[in-house]
């Protein structure tokens, strides 16, 4: 049985892989020298920002034993001593920067003036407006049929 990989030529830059018969579509398909930065920048980030906009999002990664799953979510200490992170600890750097900055941008809005109205009494300052937020998230490894919790393990 033979096996072609080939880039189509659309606009869409998907990536085709036929074995045999059966032709499998990826949205994207990143060398084995790719760096966690670049896979995170291209691939994982808009989740990321759509999910401070209030979507639910999920990232997957997926592949056989020994594929790089595990440095690509955790990050590893690289060549001489430096920390490549990993999409785990860069989304989650992105998650709270994105809302700190919409944290400051909601609480330093400027104040509307009351109206100068001579025959009402003059209301009582309005307390600044106040941006809270709460993330939560989930990690799950599945392995063979089974799905256990990462973020807690003792909870299948």
């Amino acid at each position: 049985s033979s096996t072609a990989l080939s880039s189509s030529s659309s606009s869409s830059s998907s990536t085709t892989l036929s074995l045999g018969s059966h032709r499998f579509a990826f949205d994207c398909v990143h060398p084995p020298d790719a760096s966690t930065r670049a896979l995170y920048d291209g691939e994982v980030k808009n989740l990321v920002e759509a999910s401070v906009e209030g979507y639910n999002t999920c990232v997957m990664c997926y592949g056989q034993t020994g594929s790089g799953k595990t440095h690509t979510v955790m990050g590893s200490l690289a060549l001489g001593g430096m920390q490549e992170p990993g999409i785990l600890s860069l989304a989650a750097s992105d998650i709270f920067a994105l809302l700190e900055a919409k944290k400051s941008q909601v609480e330093n809005q400027p104040q509307a003036p009351h109206p100068v109205d001579d025959t009402q009494p003059v209301p009582p300052p309005s307390s600044p407006p106040t941006f809270t937020y709460t993330v939560t998230a989930h990690f799950l490894e599945v392995y063979g049929e089974q799905v256990m919790s990462l973020s807690s393990p003792s909870k299948p």
